[in-house]
């Protein structure tokens, strides 16, 4: 198990190396960013100025610099394929759950490193910026580890399944777009539900009958829309926000579990590997 994890650590070290690059070059972009927001050309900027950009490049160093590090988090499949490694496994004397568990657990440890690196960026981040500790953003960071990690996963699945990454990867993109649709027409029907409370139909009526209706209210199309997304959506986000300390850890480890048994029963069937 130790020498396959380090052969995926091997084979994909020069794809991590130019990302961590590239986040080091982001990092000292938003350090010096900051040092002429306080001494350079960006502090001579208009009333609030300096301040606008400084929030900006914070939150980019925060947010944008977690992104990069998740972004580490690679199809272990499609580097095994390049390099010939797939031939050479039929030889090893390992188990396929040996193989499949290597590619899951270096995953899982990328994971925690680049969750941890995160936490020190945005410790650094708040020094440069003089920002306060904000707990929430801790969250936050895991959980945009998580959505990549979950992303990576499926794909691992679905390449174990098919057995052509490129197959992998297009299957796994039509999977995501067809659940952005499917998101996108639940949001639909929510926003016409809201819409029903006020005695409107959303998409029932065009947009100067249901002005009218809504002046005969004495509220705006804004206003409704305004009132849909702070008493409707942002509740939710609230509540995900509240305990995402426990949904993004059951998720991860539900999603796992279910990618490591579906990919060790797909390398089995017909007594092959990918």
């Amino acid at each position: 198990m130790k020498g396959l994890m380090l052969k995926e650590l091997y084979i994909t070290r020069k794809y991590r190396t130019v990302v961590l690059v590239v986040y080091l070059v982001l990092i000292m972009l938003c350090i010096l960013v900051k040092l002429s927001a306080v001494y350079g050309n960006i502090a001579k900027l208009g009333e609030g100025g300096a301040e606008n950009v400084s929030s900006v490049m914070y939150y980019i160093m925060v947010f944008g610099g977690a992104v990069l590090l998740f972004s580490t988090i690679t199809d272990c499949i499609i580097p095994d394929e390049k390099s010939g490694f797939r031939v050479y496994e039929h030889t090893l004397p390992v188990s396929e759950r040996k193989i499949v568990g290597a590619v899951y657990l270096t995953n899982l440890c990328f994971l925690g490193a680049a969750t941890v690196i995160g936490y020190i960026n945005l410790a650094l981040a708040n020094l440069v910026f003089g920002r306060e500790f904000n707990a929430k953003y801790l969250l936050y960071i895991l959980a945009i580890g998580c959505v990549f990690y979950a992303v990576k996963t499926v794909q691992e699945t679905v390449t174990y399944r098919v057995r052509k990454p490129g197959v992998a990867a297009a299957v796994t993109n039509a999977l995501f777009m067809l659940l952005y649709l499917g998101a996108g027409f639940g949001l639909a029907n929510w926003m016409d539900s809201y819409y029903r409370s006020y005695g409107i139909e959303l998409f029932g009526t065009d947009e100067a009958q249901r002005d009218a209706a809504l002046e005969a209210l004495g509220i705006s199309d804004g206003q409704v829309m305004t009132r849909f997304f702070r008493d409707e959506v942002m509740e939710k986000v609230r509540w995900f926000g509240d305990n995402i300390w426990w949904l993004a850890p059951t998720v991860l480890l539900g999603l796992t579990a279910a990618g490591y048994f579906l990919s060790v029963k797909a390398l089995k069937r017909r007594g092959g590997r990918c």
